[in-house]
């Protein structure tokens, strides 16, 4: 009987369910009532059966608006609780939960949204919460009226106000007419406090503009992302992103400073810069402004997003190289030890500040040479060169302390210190024959330098270093980066580095091919390499296990080179070695399957052993995809 009964409810529920056609497009009426699934404008039997056949199965491919007419309890998901409240509204006249958004024509440029929450008792007793929203989804203000009965609300809109024709208790309709937010236009301000951790010149910054509605919601004021502005030489405080809705027009923009914070630049020295988004920069790149010295603020205007700060005038125009227009800002030369710097600001010195003595540098520094004998001079060394060095000169920005000489005459015992890398170098390190042992230190970009450029590093050994490296960043013991003509004479390094697997690890250096009388003895997550940087690793990878898909020959009396071809390999590059080496001195196409070695006697001119090889880019990088071949020239090949 059960059987029987379920089968004839689905058979009705089928016939029920094959009028309802797709919801209505949004317009300026009900973009969907809650529980209406046919969108028919009444919450029916029909519903209720639309409902029970998608739980079944059916309609899974149904129009965005049955969704949300289907989710009765508006918890984000259709199931059997909506079921049960919308029979409850069926069954019982009872409408628990309702909703319709109407949606204005062009009103003075602008479309307003209106979100009507309903809820009905058992009288039929309606009450209806309208919510206005902008364009720009703001809301405005909210409307609270009353209706009897579960019939669709109808809307007019009219120039000033939205006319809302209801069901009323006593009549068989009445009209609601609800105002238009008012667009009054007054001057509001919004004041946003600056994190102050790393710089803390700048204290808040205050934007003031005409707006209709609540500037808070129109203005943002974030920190600035342009990676040029916070290493800008002349950077005082934070740089700030400022942007603004459409319908704010020009702001006048207050920037409130801590005069006690400015360390050596005085407050006559300030100016504004500003970069617009479009790329558009004011000449010379700084605006005009008005300062209150008894306020500590500076005040300018604005008719567009931009990213703005704080800059010393002096610097801002030397770092140009335009003395003259600098000569007005000049300022005798601060003793820049008595100050806290960029870098002691960002606060991962580890132990170098403990140890650094900032009069020590300054007394004993005689501008090119450090002479270092233990951990504590050294230490000062490096706060040297990681917060003073470009001080001294027009620009803040961590650039390569150049010129300078590191001299030890002594062993360097870094055991138990948390030590940091010198950021960047192009000066020379001359350890005399001694040794650095104990160094531990972790950075993204870590080893005793962060990146040397130019630089030279000679004499010198570590031992029992321990390095962390996070994240997709550089390490080797003496440079983390050798980016450009560094030269490592007589260099000898052991201990360890350990990464989180994607990093870069050389043993002397991450990259570079200037070594001399160099040696490496580093495990690298528990894999003990010799290889002095990371590429004679990859090189040496390369040799010991490539894979020999095609077989290459070299025949010096025919002067040719000949490969076999695999049809899944395009790319192939014939690389050259000499004597020891695992970098190639060549790397060249190999595009015919026959090379006239005449082509590359230019690199062969040394008598020597030579080792060929072919390599193809695969899994990421270049791999050897062939055998090795190794011959001899005894004499000069075009002799």
């Amino acid at each position: 009987m059960k059987k029987q009964w379920l089968s004839a409810l689905t058979a009705a529920l089928l016939c029920l369910s094959a009028s309802i056609p797709a919801a209505a497009e949004p317009g300026y009426g009900c973009e969907y009532l809650s529980g209406d699934l046919n969108g028919d404008g009444e919450v029916g039997l029909s519903d209720v059966a639309a409902l029970y056949l998608f739980l079944h199965g059916y309609y899974q491919d149904a129009p965005y608006t049955f969704y949300d007419a289907a989710d009765i309890n508006f918890d984000g998901k259709v199931n059997v609780f909506d079921l049960a409240l919308l029979e409850m509204t069926v069954y019982q006249n009872q409408l628990t939960y309702s909703s319709l958004t109407l949606r204005s024509p062009d009103v003075g440029g602008e479309v307003y949204t209106v979100k009507c929450n309903l809820a009905t008792d058992r009288k039929q007793k309606t009450t209806v919460t309208a919510d206005w929203y902008d364009p720009d989804g703001d809301l405005e203000k909210t409307d609270t009226f009353t209706m009897y009965g579960t019939e669709p609300l109808t809307p007019d809109w009219g120039e000033a106000a939205l006319t809302i024709t209801c069901p009323d208790k006593e009549t068989s309709s009445q009209d609601i007419v609800l105002s238009y937010p008012d667009r009054t236009k007054t001057i509001q301000s919004v004041t946003k406090a600056v994190d102050r951790t790393e710089d803390p010149e700048v204290v808040n910054v205050t934007v003031s503009a005409e707006s209709y509605n609540d500037l808070n919601k129109k203005v943002s004021i974030t920190k600035s992302g342009y990676i040029y502005l916070h290493n800008s030489p002349a950077r005082v405080g934070t740089p700030i992103l400022l942007k603004t809705d459409d319908s704010i027009g020009e702001c006048t923009v207050t920037i409130q400073y801590d005069p006690e914070e400015l360390r050596w630049i005085p407050e006559e020295n300030l100016c504004v810069y500003v970069h617009k988004e479009d790329n558009s920069l004011q000449e010379s790149g700084l605006v005009a402004f008005t300062a209150d010295d008894d306020a500590n603020t500076i005040t300018f205007t604005i008719a567009d997003d931009c990213s703005f700060m704080l800059v010393d005038g002096y610097l801002w125009y030397l770092d140009k190289s335009d003395t003259s227009a600098a000569s007005p800002y000049a300022y005798d030369t601060p003793d820049i030890t008595q100050y806290v710097s960029d870098w002691e600001r960002e606060g991962d010195c580890g132990d170098i500040m403990t140890l650094a003595d900032k009069e020590w540098v300054r007394d004993n520094f005689d501008g090119q040479t450090f002479t270092v004998s233990n951990a504590q001079e050294l230490a000062s060394a490096v706060y040297y060169c990681n917060a003073i060095q470009t001080l001294q000169g027009t620009n803040r920005m961590l650039l390569f302390s150049s010129n300078i000489t590191i001299r030890l005459t002594e062993d360097i015992d870094l055991n138990g210190y948390d030590w940091k890398p010198i950021t960047a170098f192009s000066g020379t390190l001359d350890g005399g024959g001694h040794t650095i042992s104990g160094m531990t230190l972790h950075a993204q970009h870590a080893g005793f330098f962060g990146s040397t450029c130019k630089a030279e590093v000679k004499d010198i050994s570590f031992a029992d270093a321990a390095i962390t490296v996070s994240g997709y960043g550089h390490a080797g013991i003496v440079s983390a980066d050798e980016s450009a003509n560094a030269s490592f004479c007589n260099v000898h390094v052991q201990g360890k580095i350990t990464s989180d697997g994607n990093a870069k690890c050389g043993g002397i250096a991450m990259n570079g091919e200037t070594f001399t009388d160099c040696t490496a003895d580093v495990t690298v997550n528990g894999e003990r390499r010799t290889a002095l940087s990371y590429g004679e690793y990859l090189a040496q990878e390369r040799l010991d296990n490539g894979e020999e898909l095609i077989q290459l020959t070299a025949d010096l009396s025919s002067m040719t080179i000949t490969r076999t071809s695999d049809a899944s390999i395009t790319d192939y590059t014939l690389c050259i070695l000499r004597d020891d080496s695992v970098l190639p001195i060549l790397s060249r196409g190999f595009a015919d399957e026959v090379l006239d070695m005449n082509e590359i006697y230019d690199y062969l001119l040394t008598p020597g052993s030579y080792r060929l090889y072919v390599t193809a880019y695969r899994n990421g990088q270049y791999e050897r995809i062939s055998n090795i071949v190794s011959y001899d020239v005894d004499v000069n090949p075009t002799a």
